[in-house]
């Protein structure tokens, strides 16, 4: 395949030189350090989208960069009252009242603020045209609080008992605990160490630090023995979660303060004064060499320079290995951490919070619209992921600086969040039905392009309503297109019922470990299906255009309390999946063999029960309004 060198660009490391080795994540195309922007390689989008729901058998106005095909009526859903999205597992739930309402209201008024600022922009531009298509054995527990309804049976795997909506019930609410339990190994593991004896590296985590996963056996691979922004965002956001909904105790409050200072700290890190004080890295072994970071490459990581890496050691120092950077995803999810549940985050130290909130919209507001390396380190360009998840953020980030005065973190948070829902558009394929992972300099196999990392970013990002969240007709199709690729592709998907759901991978030709199933990516679609059910049951509407027909029909004729039912059912089926192959222990690994089910690549991965709290969360919520 070619690769994604841009001409021009600085020489990193091969593309063998990211296979995997030493502790690699990911197979890389492309350089190692920044290239030229490809801000060349797009077209401006005339028009804008109508972010309003509608009821199903009314048009939506088109604008000049819409698709010609005519409407298709294909399921009817009654409208009751406004048609908008449940309200989310966040501050800006209906719960925390009048003035968390406001809130949410505000954010919606600056979703159509930032179109109608597009839409401007787009009319007056002489290029407007189309988008171009392009609890383990041995394991202390930690302060989990038992639910009261979790009755004490058995750890079994799912496929042991018989498969009632109430052995799925007992497996949900125990595999809650055993998520939380191993998932608090990777925070603040100030017990563990992990020596890298070719390198002369002893890593001991420091409090708020969250390794990727908490495997200290050196011959373990791969080594995930790293505190990654991306990874630690989405960890400590739902261990927020978890506190708030009363899963987890309060005495882990602690973590989400130590989290707040860690981060600011490595966001200091320095790479002349590490230069000045011991050089560059060293390995005893020569033909390792190849994989440290030259004194060029450290020496330029001085101010914000520091957010974009990627990872750096749980101990605070920096990295001193190659690897795929730079990624600006890690800030943007931080800052969406934390403006969800900022109560949380700030009870002890509130100026501590607020630095590094104004620090990480800073960065996100500078670079959402820049190219880097995508979610898995593995493609340059600018991404799908990165673009909506920094937009999420620039847009709660405006909302949270108006309220506290800020008046230039305001306007900042604004300009860029109406740049990065400009770019966002150059996403969709009509042609191809999906949003495209990527938009590049490079060609790359198409395939490349169908990719789970957008089903991710729609579900962290968050969107209460309109383009780019659940509830928009395109991100449905995207999801359809998934999963006929992975029902097709994966043996362990094979002999689905209709009315189940398959079980995802990253993307076709996924090499990475066998290139199975990511248990994180199927859990977000999960996520997706419970999102959906609650909108319906809280009696919302779903919009059927062209783009979605198929996603509609897999859910076959049905409206209100039945469509609910069948959307739960197919977010059930995957649970009631992963259930099969999850052990007595509730351990999860980062992948499951695609033909046998079997744990693959990374052991306890954290971003795993991560999404299993997130999914479980959105479950409880979809069953509210019938309870």
């Amino acid at each position: 395949m070619s690769g994604f060198r841009q001409a021009g660009a600085a020489s990193g490391a091969s593309a063998a030189e990211m296979d995997g080795e030493p502790y690699g994540r990911q197979r890389g195309i492309g350089p190692f350090h920044p290239v030229e922007p490809m801000r060349g390689d797009l077209e401006i989008v005339a028009g804008r989208e109508n972010e309003g729901l509608f009821a199903i058998g009314e048009a939506q106005a088109r604008g000049a960069g819409e698709q010609d095909h005519p409407f298709r009526l294909l399921l009817i859903v009654p409208e009751a009252g406004r048609a908008r999205l449940a309200e989310g597992d966040d501050s800006l739930d209906a719960k925390a009242g009048g003035r968390e309402q406001r809130k949410k209201l505000l954010l919606l008024r600056l979703l159509r603020q930032v179109d109608e600022n597009i839409a401007r922009a787009h009319a007056s531009s002489p290029s407007a045209g189309r988008p171009r298509l392009s609890a383990a054995p041995g394991i202390s527990k930690p302060f989990v609080r038992r639910r009261s309804e979790i009755r004490p049976v058995r750890r079994t795997s799912m496929m042991n008992e018989e498969e009632t909506p109430d052995a799925l019930e007992d497996w949900t609410r125990r595999q809650l605990e055993a998520s939380l339990t191993l998932m608090l190994r990777s925070i603040s593991a100030t017990g563990l160490t992990r020596e890298r004896p070719e390198f002369f590296q002893k890593i001991t985590p420091r409090p708020g630090s969250v390794v990727a996963s908490p495997e200290t056996d050196p011959a373990a691979k791969p080594d995930y023995f790293f505190h990654w922004l991306r990874d630690s965002a989405v960890v400590v956001d739902a261990l927020a979660l978890a506190i708030e909904r009363g899963w987890a105790d309060r005495a882990h409050l602690r973590h989400l303060r130590d989290f707040v200072q860690f981060s600011l700290e490595i966001g200091r890190l320095d790479g002349p004064a590490l230069l000045a004080r011991r050089g560059a890295g060293t390995t005893s072994q020569p033909e390792l060499a190849r994989y440290l970071r030259s004194e060029t490459e450290l020496a330029e990581i001085v101010g914000d320079h520091a957010l974009a890496e990627a990872r750096v050691n749980p101990d605070g120092s920096l990295d001193l290995l190659k690897w795929a950077r730079p990624q600006y995803d890690g800030p943007a999810l931080r800052a969406l951490a934390l403006l969800r549940r900022l109560p949380l985050y700030a009870q002890d130290a509130p100026e501590a919070a607020q630095a590094l909130l104004e620090r990480d919209l800073g960065y996100v507001a500078a670079h959402v619209d820049e190219p880097c390396y995508d979610l898995w380190e593995y493609r340059f360009g600018h991404h799908y992921h990165m673009r909506l998840v920094g937009m999420a953020a620039l847009m709660r980030g405006a909302e949270w600086a108006r309220e506290a005065g800020l008046g230039q973190t305001v306007a900042a948070c604004e300009a860029a969040a109406v740049r990065a829902r400009a770019g966002l558009e150059h996403h969709w394929s009509a042609e191809n039905g999906y949003y495209l992972s990527a938009i590049r300099a490079a060609q790359t196999p198409g395939d490349l392009d169908l990719d789970s990392a957008v089903i991710l970013a729609v579900v962290e990002a968050g969107l209460p309503e309109g383009r780019h969240s659940v509830l928009d007709p395109r991100v449905q199709s995207t999801l359809e297109r998934l999963e006929r690729l992975f029902g097709e592709l994966f043996p362990l998907n094979a002999d689905l019922a209709p009315q189940d759901a398959p079980l995802l991978g990253r993307f076709r030709g996924d090499g990475y470990y066998g290139g199975g199933v990511f248990l994180f990516a199927t859990l977000a679609a999960a996520e997706v299906y419970y999102r959906l059910c609650a909108h319906v049951a809280c009696g919302g509407a779903l919009v059927a255009e062209e783009a979605n027909r198929r996603f509609l029909e897999s859910l076959g004729p049905a409206w209100g309390d039945e469509l609910a039912l069948r959307l739960r059912r197919r977010g059930d089926s995957i649970l009631r999946a992963i259930a099969r192959h999850t052990p007595e222990s509730g351990e999860m690994s980062e992948q499951l063999d695609k033909a046998t089910g079997a744990p693959a690549s990374a052991r306890n991965l954290a971003w795993s029960y991560a999404a299993f709290v997130s999914a479980f969360a959105a479950r409880e919520k979809s069953m509210a309004p019938t309870r």
